[in-house]
């Protein structure tokens, strides 16, 4: 039996149109509690927490596209990462799926907000 897996692709809008990716909303605390404790480690889950609500506000469909092509919770740039970019990095847990890949595999490092937020 084959997996089914649905995906939305979304371009980039023209500058001065559309700011918001599909199906925005803004996240409570005990949904994104849940869903970075998924994915983090005990000791991570509020650095995830914090980097998510920096990035995006806890908003879903935050979408910085002027300079950068970056998506969703965690504002993943899918031009730096364009294998994370195939999948709908606008829901929530796309996202923080591949937010923790990324920092399994470099840390904080890639997020301006970690920087701010002096987490690294």
């Amino acid at each position: 039996m084959a997996d089914l897996i649905l995906v939305t692709r979304v371009e980039r809008p023209a500058p001065g149109t559309r700011l918001w990716g599909p199906n925005n909303r803004l996240l409570t605390e005990a949904e994104i509690t849940g869903l970075v404790s998924i994915y983090w480690p005990a000791n991570e889950v509020a650095h995830a927490k914090a980097v998510s609500l920096c990035e995006s506000g806890l908003w879903t469909g935050a979408w910085a596209w002027e300079k950068e092509d970056s998506r969703g919770l965690f504002q993943i740039n899918v031009e730096a990462h364009a294998d994370m970019g195939q999948y709908d990095p606008f829901d929530a847990q796309i996202n923080c799926y591949w937010a923790h890949a990324l920092w399994a595999a470099q840390g904080w490092g890639p997020w301006t907000c970690a920087h701010v937020l002096h987490i690294v």
